[in-house]
């Protein structure tokens, strides 16, 4: 993925959690095509262990359906071994389409 080409994205929506925390199965999922995708900072804690948090804005059309903790996964990742994406906070609506935080913690 190179440039600001279009790129489609799946999202996984979880059916939510139990009492205890656990998901609960039955999550859905859907297609999402024509989005951007651009990096944003990444940021490093060492307090207690080696944690890298990796972000990105994704660009999505108006009227996509993106909600906050869905998770994103591209359709041509740079990461093929971790392509999976939280979507951080609600999604802004311009008006001309959404534009959404994606988080990726490691470590």
């Amino acid at each position: 993925m190179s440039g600001w080409d279009e790129v489609a994205v799946t999202v996984e929506r979880s059916a939510g959690t139990d009492r205890y925390g656990n998901q609960l199965p039955g999550g859905t999922s859907h297609r999402i095509d024509g989005c951007l995708i651009a990096p944003r900072s990444s940021e490093e804690r060492t307090d207690r262990q080696a944690t890298v948090i990796t972000g990105r804005s994704l660009y999505a059309p108006p009227g996509a359906d993106l909600r906050s903790q869905d998770v994103v996964v591209f359709s041509a990742s740079p990461q093929p071994s971790d392509p999976r994406w939280q979507v951080d906070g609600e999604p802004g609506d311009w008006g001309v389409g959404l534009e959404a935080v994606l988080t990726r913690v490691e470590g």
